[in-house]
């Protein structure tokens, strides 16, 4: 089997903590020795420093844009972009846009939620491979209008460890899906790999233990 690598969260140092120069990230990085992924990355977090590393384009980093703020829109909506009018949530993205200053197709909707209005404004904006959250199977990407690429349950966690009671870490599940056919997407958050330490054990543990069979989100979308 072949992996994508999805990466939620840059930006962050811990939740919401903004990690604006993408210190934390750059030593991510190091730990994918140049492996690829996408990086999904919340734009109002950055400053000048962390716009510019990004735009000395790190290998094996494909940009993708993580909302705006990553902030809920209300107490209780994991939707960064409810209620909004289509004008609205189009001139939010825009925003994002401007602050992220890295042009790209790919877009990670925060907490995985997406809108009709949300998605309209992504499409008038040039984004239009939205990546979402857990299917129970594993599902090829698809969709007329967008690009939608769905992610997989087992391979949605933290590499070594259990963030939450439905989780399992990857150790348990990846091994054996190594010899399976066909392709998935395994995504990591960096806030949740980095809680053993900034030297990244897990991600370590991952790319030892898969090598070439990480692919490039455009080998991975074709």
């Amino acid at each position: 089997m072949k992996f994508v690598l999805r990466v939620d969260d840059w930006g962050w140092a811990s939740a919401g903590v903004p990690d604006a120069g993408l210190a934390l990230a750059r030593k991510f990085m190091l730990a994918m020795t140049g492996w690829p992924m996408l990086a999904a990355i919340i734009p109002a977090c950055l400053d000048d420093e962390g716009r510019r590393w990004l735009k000395s384009r790190p290998p094996g980093v494909t940009v993708a844009m993580h909302g705006y703020q990553h902030e809920r829109a209300r107490e209780g909506c994991d939707c960064e972009f409810e209620g909004m009018s289509p004008r609205r949530c189009r001139r939010m993205v825009h925003t994002a846009k401007n602050a992220l200053q890295i042009g790209t197709r790919h877009f990670v909707a925060p907490w995985n939620q997406y809108t009709p209005q949300l998605t309209e404004a992504l499409l008038a904006e040039g984004m239009d491979i939205h990546w979402h959250g857990i299917d129970d199977k594993n599902l090829a990407p698809a969709g007329s209008g967008p690009l939608v690429v769905p992610c997989w349950r087992p391979l949605y966690g933290a590499a070594l460890w259990e963030m939450s009671a439905e989780d399992r870490p990857l150790k348990d599940v990846l091994p054996q899906l190594l010899d399976a056919p066909g392709s998935a997407v395994i995504c990591l958050h960096i806030t949740w790999e980095a809680t053993r330490g900034e030297h990244f054990p897990g991600v370590r543990w991952l790319v030892d233990l898969l090598g070439d069979r990480l692919v490039s989100t455009d080998e991975y979308l074709a």
